[in-house]
C-alpha cells in the first residue's frame, strides 16, 4: 500500500470515528426534517387565521418545501465544515497527533494531501443528508403537483421549467462546497491557532456579502459567491424562491451568472491544495 492510501485510509478512519462528525451529520439531517414540519405548521397556522385552505399557498407544495428545507440546512453544514475542518490540523499538531502518521514514512505533503481529499468528501456525505432528510420529509408532508395558488395553477412543474431549475441547482451547489472543504483544510495547515484558522475561513466566506455593493460583477468568479447557504448569488436561493411562486427572483439573465459557478470553485480547490502542502511543508511540529 502506498504511502498515500495509507494516510488516507488513516484519515478516513479518524473523521469516521469522530463523534463531533457524527453529531453533525444526526444534526443536519434532523434540522431539515424539523424545517419542513415547522412550515408546514406556520402555513396551517397562517390559512387558519385567514380562512382559506393550505393548499391555496403557492408554497404548499413538495418542490418549494424540499428547496427551501435543503437551503436552510446547508448553512449549518457550511458552518460544521468550517469548525471541523479548519480547527482540527491545529488542534493535533499542539496534541502532537500528527506525529504518528509522519513518524510512518509519510510525507507532510502525502498528510495535506489525504487531509484534503476527506476534507472534500465531507460536505458531500453532509450534503447528502441535508437531500435526503429534506427530501423525504417534503414527500411525505406536501403534494408534488404542479404549484398551485387559490386553486389556479400558478406554476407547471415541468412545462415552467421548476424542477428542472431545482435539480440545477442543487447540483451547482456541489463545487462550490467541495471549494469550501479544501480552503477550510487549507487554513488549518497554514495557521497554527484553531481559532485564528477558523475565523480567517469564516471571513473568506463573508467576504462577497461584505463586498457585494462594490464588486458584483466580479464576485461571481470567486467560489464563495454561490455557497448555497451563504453566497448572495446563491443558485439555490434563486429556485427556492421560485418554486414558492415567486417568478421574478430567477431571472433569465441569472443564467448567464451561474454558469460562471459550474467552473470558478475548481482553481479554488487546486489552489487550495497547493498552498496548504507549500505551508505546511516549512511548518514546525
Amino acid at each position: 500500500m502506498s504511502s498515500f492510501w495509507r494516510a488516507l485510509s488513516g484519515e478516513l478512519y479518524l473523521f469516521s470515528h469522530r463523534r463531533s462528525v457524527r453529531i453533525m451529520h444526526v444534526a443536519v439531517f434532523v434540522l431539515a426534517c424539523l424545517l419542513v414540519i415547522i412550515s408546514r405548521g406556520s402555513m396551517m397556522a397562517f390559512a387558519a387565521m385567514g380562512d382559506i385552505e393550505p393548499t391555496d399557498i403557492a408554497a404548499w407544495n413538495f418542490w418549494p418545501q424540499w428547496a427551501s428545507a435543503t437551503r436552510t440546512s446547508l448553512y449549518l453544514v457550511e458552518l460544521s465544515i468550517i469548525l471541523l475542518v479548519a480547527g482540527a490540523l491545529p488542534h493535533e499538531i499542539m496534541s502532537a497527533a500528527t506525529r504518528d502518521p509522519l513518524s510512518r514514512r509519510i510525507s507532510r505533503s502525502t498528510l495535506v494531501l489525504a487531509r484534503t481529499v476527506v476534507a472534500i468528501l465531507l460536505p458531500l456525505t453532509m450534503y447528502l443528508c441535508v437531500l435526503i432528510g429534506a427530501g423525504a420529509c417534503s414527500y411525505l408532508l406536501f403534494d408534488a403537483g404542479d404549484i398551485l395558488e387559490e386553486g389556479q395553477v400558478l406554476m407547471e412543474i415541468e412545462a415552467d421549467g421548476v424542477a428542472q431549475a431545482i435539480y440545477s441547482s442543487m447540483w451547482h451547489a456541489v463545487l462550490p462546497l467541495l471549494a469550501l472543504g479544501a480552503l477550510a483544510s487549507a487554513c488549518g495547515a497554514i495557521f497554527r491557532r484553531g481559532v485564528v484558522a477558523v475565523g480567517v475561513c469564516f471571513l473568506m466566506v463573508l467576504l462577497p456579502t461584505m463586498l457585494y455593493d462594490d464588486l458584483e460583477n466580479k464576485l461571481p468568479f470567486y467560489f464563495a459567491d454561490f455557497l448555497p447557504a451563504f453566497g448572495p448569488d446563491s443558485f439555490l436561493e434563486r429556485t427556492s424562491q421560485f418554486a414558492a411562486g415567486y417568478s421574478d427572483s430567477y431571472p433569465i439573465e441569472y443564467d448567464d451568472i451561474a454558469r460562471i459557478g459550474w467552473v470558478s470553485p475548481l482553481p479554488f480547490i487546486a489552489l487550495a491544495v497547493i498552498v496548504a502542502i507549500a505551508f505546511f511543508r516549512r511548518r514546525s511540529l
